[in-house]
C-alpha cells in the first residue's frame, strides 16, 4: 500500500528525532577524554548566590576558567529557554526547576546511565532527587533543594503559655486557637496560622500537597500506559480519602463557625503578616530564614520541621533546582563535565551556605552540625518530596478552586476534590 503524504512526512519527522538523540548519547561516549572549553550556564539563581560554587570550580582547575554564568528571572525563564533552543542559541546547562519537569521535560537531553549510572545517583542523592530518573537515563543532577518548614514566633508561644512548636497537625488546631485574637467585634488581630485561603497563603499549593501526601496519597502517579495521571480523588495509602480529609482540615482554618478559625481573605500575605508580628505560625521555605531575620531583626522567632498527620508519614514539599543539559548545546561533552564538577561535595558545601538551604546530597545531610536552624533543614530535607506537577500555572488555579468551592458553599469537599481532580487529568492530557 503506498503510504500517503502526510504519513511519509510523519515517519520523517521521528527518524530525524531519533537520529538527533543518537547523536547526543555519541557525543556523551567520549566525555572521559574531553575538555571543558565553553560552557554557558543558565539558571535563576541570582550572580551572587551562584558564585562561591563557581569560585571553588575555577580555583580547583584552570580547565573551568571557560565556564560562565548567566542569571536569569524566574517568570521568564522556561519562555526565554524555550526561545533560545528554537533558535539554536541556547545555554550549555541549565539549572532546571523541576516543577516543570513534566511540562518542559522534553526541552532536556537525557543522560544516560552508562555516563552517570543510577546506583551512583542514589547514593549520593537524596531520595527527592528521583524525580529525574526514567528507565533510560536522567533529566540531570540534583543542584539545590528549598523545603518547606515552620516559622513560629517564640513570644506569642510564651504568652500563650506554649512550649513548643507542633509536631501534628492535630496540635495545630488546639494551639491555633490559643494563638489567635480577636477585638470586642470579632476581627481577627492576631492569626494562629495563615490556612483556609489561598492567594494570601505564601506556598499554598505547597502545603496543600504536603497534606495529602502525607495522607498517603501522592496525589500524581505514573498511568499503566506511560506519561502520569491524577490519583487527587483516590483513596490513601491507609484507605481513607486523603485529598477530602486534607481539603477539610484546610478549610477549616478560614471558617469563622469554628474554634480553629484563624484566618481569612481581608489578610495580607502570610510572609508578610509573619514578618509584621500579626501570624504565629508562618510556612515557608528553608531559603526565607535570613530574608525574614533581615527585615525584622526584632522578630523572635523560630524554625522547626512541617507538622505531619499523627500516625501518617512525614512528607513535605521542595522545590529543586537540577544540573540539566537542554537540547541543542553545542558542548554536550563539556557540559557533562561540568555537571559532575559542580556535584562534588566541596561545591555543595559551597552552595548550601550561599543560598542557606540543605543540602541534596545524601553524604551532607547526615553531617554533624552547630548551627540549630542547619539540623531542622537537614531532617526537612530528608523528608522532602518534589511534586510531579503538569503545568505549575494552571495546577495551581486547580486547586486554588478546589479550595474556594467549599469556602463559598458552592460545593461539598469530596465534589469540590473530585471536580479537582478531572481539572487536574485533563492537564496531564495537555501534554
Amino acid at each position: 500500500m503506498n503510504m500517503s503524504l502526510f504519513q511519509t512526512v510523519v515517519i520523517g519527522v521521528f527518524v530525524a528525532f531519533g537520529l538527533g538523540a543518537l547523536l547526543l548519547f555519541a557525543t556523551f561516549s567520549s566525555s572521559s577524554s574531553a575538555r571543558v572549553g565553553e560552557v554557558l550556564i543558565w539558571g535563576t539563581l541570582s550572580a551572587q548566590e551562584m558564585q562561591p560554587a563557581l569560585d571553588v570550580l575555577q580555583g580547583g582547575s584552570d580547565e573551568y576558567t571557560g565556564v560562565t554564568y548567566q542569571p536569569m528571572g524566574e517568570s521568564d525563564f522556561i519562555p526565554k529557554l524555550v526561545a533560545a533552543i528554537a533558535a539554536g542559541r541556547g545555554p550549555d546547562v541549565v539549572l532546571f526547576p523541576t516543577s516543570y519537569l513534566l511540562s518542559q521535560g522534553d526541552k532536556l537531553v537525557q543522560i544516560p546511565y552508562s555516563e552517570y549510572s543510577r546506583r551512583e545517583f542514589q547514593d549520593t542523592f537524596l531520595e527527592a532527587g528521583e524525580v529525574l530518573l526514567t528507565g533510560s537515563g536522567m533529566y540531570g543532577v540534583p543542584f539545590s533543594l528549598d523545603p518547606l518548614v515552620l516559622y513560629w514566633n517564640r513570644t506569642f508561644f510564651t504568652e500563650a503559655g506554649l512550649a513548643q512548636a507542633p509536631k501534628y497537625w492535630d496540635e495545630v488546631t488546639t494551639q491555633t486557637e490559643a494563638l489567635s485574637k480577636s477585638d470586642s467585634r470579632g476581627t481577627l488581630t492576631r492569626s494562629g496560622i495563615a490556612m483556609g485561603t489561598w492567594e494570601n497563603v505564601t506556598h499554598a499549593k505547597g502545603l496543600m500537597v504536603s497534606l495529602i501526601r502525607q495522607l498517603g496519597n501522592p496525589v500524581v502517579a505514573k498511568s499503566e500506559r506511560g506519561g502520569y495521571v491524577s490519583v487527587l480523588k483516590d483513596a490513601g495509602a491507609g484507605q481513607q480519602p486523603s485529598a477530602p480529609s486534607a481539603l477539610r482540615f484546610y478549610t477549616d482554618f478560614a471558617d469563622p463557625v469554628k474554634t480553629s478559625y484563624s484566618w481569612n481573605s481581608s489578610q495580607p500575605e502570610s510572609l508578610n503578616a509573619f514578618v509584621s508580628g500579626r501570624l504565629a505560625l508562618y510556612v515557608g521555605r528553608a531559603s526565607e530564614l535570613f530574608p525574614i531575620r533581615a527585615s525584622n531583626p526584632n522578630l523572635n522567632f523560630d524554625v522547626s520541621v512541617l507538622p505531619s498527620v499523627r500516625g501518617g508519614t512525614q512528607a513535605t514539599e521542595a522545590t529543586m533546582l537540577s544540573l540539566s543539559i537542554p537540547r541543542g548545546s553545542r558542548n554536550s561533552d563539556g557540559a557533562l563535565l561540568v555537571i559532575r564538577a559542580l556535584a562534588t561535595p566541596e561545591i555543595d558545601r559551597a552552595l548550601t551556605q550561599s543560598l542557606r538551604t540543605p543540602s541534596v546530597r545524601r553524604d551532607q545531610a547526615q553531617s554533624a552540625s552547630d548551627n540549630s536552624y542547619t539540623s531542622i533543614f537537614r531532617q526537612s530535607a530528608l523528608s522532602s518530596f518534589v511534586f510531579l506537577d503538569p503545568d505549575p500555572a494552571n495546577s495551581d488555579s486547580v486547586f486554588q478552586r478546589m479550595v474556594e468551592r467549599v469556602a463559598s458553599g458552592e460545593a461539598e469537599v469530596s465534589q469540590s476534590v473530585i471536580q479537582a481532580s478531572s481539572e487536574l487529568g485533563a492537564l496531564f492530557r495537555l501534554q
